[in-house]
């Protein structure tokens, strides 16, 4: 859960607010999604995604929250392709940080 880290809710939303308001004790943030590059391009990404996604599911959550950077087009890919929807934009140290989310239930 990002209230669990102090500031983390409020990191999970960004800047903006948030376009769909629950209570954070039902949304979560995937964070620090990773795949060696030698490994990538073979479906553990998707894996990954799909099983968080279920998991957070079966654990009551209503609402996914993350981000990425417009640095990081595979990432993007991956979110669009898995329903998620972008919220807002936010520049963070120069950086195009992008924030999206998807409801599960």
């Amino acid at each position: 859960r990002a209230d669990l880290v102090p500031g983390g809710a409020e990191r999970a939303r960004g800047a903006a607010p948030p376009a769909v308001r629950l209570r954070d004790d039902r949304v979560v943030e995937m964070v620090r999604l990773r795949v060696r590059p030698e490994l990538q391009r073979r479906g553990y990404g998707e894996a990954v995604v799909h099983a968080l996604e279920d998991r957070a599911a079966e654990l009551g959550y209503h609402l996914l929250r993350a981000d990425t950077t417009s640095l990081q087009g595979p990432a993007l890919a991956l979110y669009r392709k898995f329903g998620w929807r972008e919220t807002h934009r936010e520049v963070i140290n120069g950086i195009i940080n992008i924030y999206l989310e998807k409801r599960i239930r």
